[in-house]
């Protein structure tokens, strides 16, 4: 066993065998890798972070002030338990009129 990886790190060593190293087959396809840039770029584009916490995070915006819409839940300790949509800013300083969703 010690001989065997005694034999690989020196043949890694060495320049050509460096070279092959980088000649290796694609572990995600080209159009995966290109996809998954796209989705890097999306998220860092006007917004300050990046929740996942629902599937309309980050992708519904305001009509009216262009925020972000966000989940909020209403009577979370009660049997009427329900989780809405809204803007953002809606009691933020220009209280949004644009209703929950």
């Amino acid at each position: 066993m010690k001989t065997q990886m005694a034999a690989a790190k020196q043949s890694v060593s060495g320049l050509s065998d460096k070279m092959a190293l980088l000649n290796h087959e694609a572990i995600i396809s080209p159009q995966v890798f290109d996809w998954v840039q796209e989705e890097i770029k999306r998220r860092r584009e006007g917004r300050s972070r990046y929740s996942g916490v629902s599937i309309f995070s980050s992708k519904i915006k305001c009509a009216q002030c262009g925020s972000w819409y966000g989940a909020k839940v209403w009577h979370s300790t009660d049997k009427y338990r329900r989780t809405i949509y809204r803007c953002n800013k809606k009691y933020d300083g220009h209280k949004c009129q644009t209703p929950h969703g």
